[in-house]
C-alpha cells in the first residue's frame, strides 16, 4: 500500500488517498490534530472507495480488477489519477466517486504517474519503456517519450518519473539509470548510467535525488553531473522525500528507514514494523 495526501478547498482541508490492490480510498481528515497518529486498533473510516473498471471481453468475461501502481492529485480540480496493472491511467471525481477519463496507449502495465497542472496534462511511466503526456481535457497522448534508445537495454521500463516546480523539466527512472527531459523543448537533457534500476527520484530545486536497487542516495544536477552518492542503509531503496529543512528520508527494504541531513550526515535510520493483529 502507498499513501499519499492533498489540500483541498476548505470543506476538506487534508485528505489522505491510499491505494492498494484494484483501489483508491479516500479518508477525510480536515479534524485531524497533527502529528496524524494512529493507535494500535484505531480504525479510519473511508468516506469513498474508488475501484478500477473491469474490461468486457468475449462472450461478457470480464479482466480481472487491475490494481494501482501509482496515484497523483490534482490541487486544480481535486482530481485524483491512478496509474492501473491494466495500462491505462484513470481520472476520478472525488466528489462523485466517478471515472472522469481514460488514458489508454500504453502497451504494458504502469509503474507511475505525476500531475503538469499548468498544462492541464499528466504523465506517465510504463513497463513498456516509454513515458507518455496527456492531455486531461481531451484524454488524449501527445508525445510519447523514449528515455532509453540505446539498444543494449533494449526492454528497459520506466519505473518512476517526477516534474520540477517549475513544470518544466521532466526526470525518468529506468531500469538502467535517470533521463531528464525539457518539457519545453522536448529534448532529452541528459541520460545517466546509475548501473541498477531506479526506483524513485525527485526534484530538489535544480537538483535530482535519486535512489534504487542498491544502498545509495544519489544527487545530480540537471546536467547530469554527480553531485554526491550517499550510501544508505536500506540494501535496495524504493522511496526518497524531502523535507524543506534539506533533511532527505529514503525507505527501502525490509522497512528500514534512513533520515539524512542536507550535509550528508546520517541523522537516524530506524525499522518500520506491522502492527500485530
Amino acid at each position: 500500500m502507498t499513501a499519499t495526501s492533498g489540500v483541498g478547498d476548505g470543506t476538506r482541508c487534508r485528505a489522505a488517498f491510499c491505494h492498494s490492490l484494484c483501489k483508491s480510498t479516500y479518508f477525510d481528515l480536515s479534524h485531524d490534530i497533527l502529528p496524524l497518529h494512529f493507535s494500535p486498533g484505531d480504525h479510519v473510516e473511508p468516506i469513498l472507495d474508488l475501484v478500477n473498471p473491469q474490461h468486457e471481453g468475449p462472450w461478457g468475461a470480464r479482466s480481472p480488477i487491475p490494481e494501482n501502481n501509482a496515484i497523483a492529485i490534482s490541487k486544480q480540480d481535486g482530481s485524483l489519477f491512478a496509474a492501473a496493472g491494466d495500462a491505462c491511467a484513470y481520472c476520478w471525481d472525488v466528489e462523485s466517486g466517478k471515472c472522469k477519463m481514460t488514458f489508454k496507449g500504453h502497451t504494458d502495465y504502469l509503474h507511475s504517474i505525476a500531475v503538469r497542472e499548468a498544462n492541464h496534462q499528466v504523465v506517465t511511466g510504463s513497463e513498456d519503456g516509454t513515458a507518455r503526456i496527456w492531455d486531461c481535457r481531451s484524454g488524449k497522448c501527445t508525445q510519447t517519450i523514449r528515455p532509453v534508445q540505446n539498444k543494449k537495454f533494449e526492454g528497459s521500463w520506466v519505473g518512476c518519473i517526477a516534474i520540477d516546480a517549475s513544470e518544466s523539466w521532466l526526470a525518468c527512472g529506468t531500469s538502467c539509470g535517470i533521463s531528464v527531459w525539457s518539457l519545453l523543448s522536448n529534448e532529452c537533457i541528459f541520460n545517466a548510467d546509475c548501473g541498477a534500476p531506479v526506483q524513485d527520484l525527485l526534484f530538489d530545486k535544480n537538483q535530482i535525488l535519486a535512489v534504487g536497487a542498491e544502498p545509495a542516495l544519489s544527487r545530480f544536477t540537471i546536467n547530469g553531473v554527480v553531485v554526491s552518492q550517499i550510501k544508505c542503509a536500506p540494501p535496495s531503496a524504493f522511496s526518497v522525500s524531502m523535507h524543506s529543512s534539506g533533511m532527505a528520508a529514503v525507505a527501502g527494504h525490509g522497512g528500514l528507514v534512513d533520515v539524512i541531513s542536507g550535509f550528508g550526515s546520517h541523522l537516524c535510520a530506524f525499522r518500520c514494523r506491522g502492527l500485530d493483529r
